[in-house]
């Protein structure tokens, strides 16, 4: 574009934008040689690797351009197209069960077993997808409510109501099943996917007759379940697709189900999260950040005093979690 006669400030913007470009197209172009070039294992991983941080770096240049995301990824294609050869990858991008951060991607992310062919650069690009600290703060967040469901049933076994929203395959409770035949009291299960309620109704078998199964809406089974009833009740990641007036509105009904003593824990995608532009342009994977502040804002619009609610954040750094308990 010919900006000679335009202003200064005119000039400097589409000289950046213009900058912003071709660095991404270079990286792009970088990436796609891998497909050629001739390395072993472990070099073709760190290779793969810096690009993937040349890209992202490239990315957000490009969106402080004002290139719109359809642009982007325009570019990138390229290098998307290589990663859906990767199985873990091509979910992100694709969702194959019509919504994001679906139970059987968060199952295979859980597991973190690379199935792309050993060898080949689309290897490389699952291992490190699966390996990245944006992976391993979701393995984090469910050993952290599988503690805080064991922690609830041990202070009183066989006498505690819990409820978990939108619990997917119950990565949590499946991680204590040796022992939850002794602790269980009462369980609530709600999932959006009725596929998701039946893998978890199988998975839980050996206390399926403590077991209330509630698919459907989130918002509505929670109003549905009896208030001032539960120990504990879970909502995991709901709340990194939830937008304010839905997140509020939840936290209102939670809070309302709790007994005295009793807890709401759910967590929720730290802002400023470096991978940002990994999930939303390599996949198709978008959150809804939150800082510790707008936490406390949704809670003060839902009328939780802020001293009932604790933030501390998981060992990535990347995720909050966050327990709103009902005071005696």
């Amino acid at each position: 574009m010919d900006v000679s006669d335009s202003t200064p400030a005119i000039r400097e913007f589409y000289l950046a934008q213009e900058s912003a470009v071709a660095e991404l197209r270079r990286h792009v172009s970088a990436f796609v040689a891998l497909e050629t070039a001739s390395l072993r294992e472990e070099h073709r991983y760190h290779r793969v690797l810096a690009l993937v941080h040349q890209l992202c770096a490239s990315i957000l240049a490009c969106e402080e351009a004002a290139l719109t995301r359809d642009e982007i990824i325009a570019i990138l294609d390229p290098v998307r197209r290589i990663h859906a050869r990767s199985p873990f990858v091509a979910r992100l991008q694709q969702w194959p069960r019509g919504y994001p951060g679906d139970f059987e991607t968060v199952e295979y992310l859980c597991s973190g077993a690379n199935r792309a062919e050993e060898g080949t650069l689309e290897y490389s690009c699952e291992a490190y997808a699966l390996s990245r600290s944006i992976a391993q703060q979701h393995r984090n967040k469910v050993q952290h409510q599988a503690a805080r469901i064991l922690r609830t049933m041990l202070a009183n076994p066989r006498q505690t109501r819990i409820a978990s929203l939108a619990c997917g395959s119950c990565p949590d409770l499946r991680s204590i099943l040796d022992q939850l035949p002794s602790l269980t009291g009462e369980l609530w299960l709600n999932d959006g996917d009725r596929a998701a309620i039946e893998f978890s109704g199988h998975a839980l078998r050996s206390i399926r007759d403590r077991i209330h199964f509630r698919a459907g809406d989130v918002l509505s089974v929670a109003r549905s379940l009896p208030r001032n009833a539960f120990n504990l009740v879970l909502a995991g990641g709901l709340f990194d697709y939830l937008d304010a007036r839905k997140a509020t509105l939840l936290l209102k009904i939670a809070y309302g189900l709790l007994v005295p003593g009793g807890m709401f824990f759910f967590t929720n995608i730290g802002e400023g999260n470096p991978y940002r532009p990994l999930i939303e342009y390599f996949g198709d994977w978008r959150l809804i950040e939150r800082s510790e502040e707008d936490v406390y804002a949704l809670c003060d619009a839902a009328g939780i005093p802020r001293s009932n609610v604790s933030m501390r954040r998981e060992e990535t750094g990347l995720a909050l979690l966050i327990e709103v308990a009902k005071l005696q």
